[in-house]
Formats: structure tokens, sequence, C-alpha cells
């Protein structure tokens, strides 16, 4: 079996089943494909150890040809800011109004009239607050409870904001009515995206 795993900083491997000639006997044996990432770029990938906003970074300056695939998604200049900016460090320390971790997420949608899936060929991306020890309370009402974490977005977000915090994926797919999309249709499992 042939597998493409990302590791903390931005390193990218492949690993492939290699026998031995005569005894048939074989291993399975990485190699570093970091600076060639874009010949692996629809292969699934699993994560492997924490992985921070850094590290896709890392393995974008080392892949020109990346920048150039996800230049609409401004690849280029994003990299460059991060170039600019002074990253917010990391403590991983309790914040009801702070952001945990950064998650990967599907959001698929299906069209009640065409029966299509909707959103089916990217990860969104978000931030996950910590788990609060206490209720919110915002002007006299209950705002988020006790044991629950507060949805951020960071579309918005400098990158020197965002930098050096942990990314997660959820492999759980929640696919929703494009009637009302506060209602699931389907839940099922997605354990490894693909690079892109």
């Amino acid at each position: 079996m042939k597998q493409l795993t990302l590791k903390t900083g931005g390193k990218l491997e492949y690993s492939r089943w290699v026998s031995h000639e005569v005894s048939g006997a074989g291993v399975y044996v990485p190699s570093d494909v970091t600076d060639d990432a874009v010949a692996y770029v629809m292969e699934p990938v699993s994560i492997v150890g924490e992985i921070y906003v850094r590290d896709i970074f890392s393995l974008l300056d080392c892949n020109p040809l990346l920048i150039e695939m996800f230049k609409r998604a401004y690849a280029a200049e994003y990299l460059q800011e991060t170039k600019k900016a002074i990253a917010e460090a990391y403590t991983g320390q309790y914040d009801p109004t702070g952001i945990e971790y950064l998650e990967l997420f599907y959001d698929w949608e299906k069209e009640w009239e065409t029966e299509e899936l909707r959103g089916v060929h990217r990860l969104w991306v978000g931030g996950v607050g910590y788990e609060l020890r206490d209720d919110v309370v915002e002007d006299g009402y209950l705002r988020y409870e006790k044991g629950t974490r507060i949805r951020w977005a960071i579309k918005f977000a400098p990158v020197g904001h965002i930098f050096n915090l942990p990314l997660r994926l959820n492999p759980e797919v929640t696919v929703a009515d494009s009637r009302d999309i506060t209602r699931t249709l389907h839940t099922f499992q997605l354990p490894s995206p693909t690079l892109a």
C-alpha cells in the first residue's frame, strides 16, 4: 500500500512497498517528497503528529508549482505575508475568547431538486475556541453554554495571528439540505483528504 503523510515541519513523505528480489519479503520504505509535493497533490494524505499553519506555508515555500496551482486562493500573497508579519506565539493556555486550534472541515450540501452534492471538492477552515469553563452571557442573554466551544471565522484574520496555531482535520462530513442548511441529511467519515 502506498501512503502519503504530512508531518510536523511541513515534511511530506511517500511510503511504498519494496520487495527483496530473491526472498520476496518486503517493507514499506518512506521517501521525502517535500520538494516534489505537486506530483502528489491528488493523493490522499494522512496527517501525522501535530501540524501547524506554519507547516503548510513551509510546504508551499519549497514548491513554486503549488503556489502557482493555488494562485486563485492567493497562495503567493499569503506566503509573502508570512515572511513580513510578526507571528503571534501560541501558548495553548485557556482563553474563553481565544482560538485553541484551526479546523479543516467539510461543508457539503445536497441540492433538493437535482440531488447533487455541492462543496465536495474542498476543505474549509475555521477557528475553534477552547471548551468553555463557564457560561458566556452577553447583554443579559446566554450566548454560549459551559462545555461548548465558540466557532470563529478567520477569513480576515492577519496571517500572523494564525501562523502558529495547530491545524486539525475533522473527518466527519455532514450533508445539509439546501432548503434548510440547519437540517443534516447524512453524516459519514472521510478520514484522508487529498493534499490539494
